[in-house]
Formats: structure tokens, C-alpha cells, sequence
């Protein structure tokens, strides 16, 4: 997924076709959902000073509906 790797891989590869696997495609969702996760808690944290309103916060993005 790496810009860089990419660009190397079609100068050597010209007619190479790019594939993202599932694990990757999630792993970078995940991130992007824990790095959301953390702004808000220190926003709330920061705002009420009450840890009780963020914590479980990250089970809430995560569940199952």
C-alpha cells in the first residue's frame, strides 16, 4: 500500500496489476478508527475531565450490531 513500493514495482512492472489484500485494506482501518478513537477521548477528557464518559469508548466502534 506504500506509495513508494508501488511506483517501484510499475517502473520495473509495467503491465503489473496492484493488489491490496484484505488484511492490509483492515489493518489501515483500524488505525484510522483508533486514531479517531484517541482524538475524541482526549477532547472529552480534556472538555469534562470525567474518565468515566471515555472509557469503554473503544468497545462502541468496534461491537457488533
Amino acid at each position: 500500500m506504500s506509495k513508494t513500493y508501488a511506483a517501484a514495482v510499475l517502473e520495473c512492472f509495467p503491465n503489473a496489476a496492484l493488489v491490496t489484500d484484505r488484511f492490509h485494506i483492515s489493518q489501515a482501518f483500524h488505525v484510522a478508527v483508533d486514531k479517531a478513537r484517541k482524538h475524541i477521548q482526549n477532547k472529552i477528557r480534556k472538555e469534562d475531565g470525567d474518565k468515566k464518559k471515555v472509557f469503554g469508548i473503544r468497545w462502541a466502534f468496534f461491537k457488533k450490531s
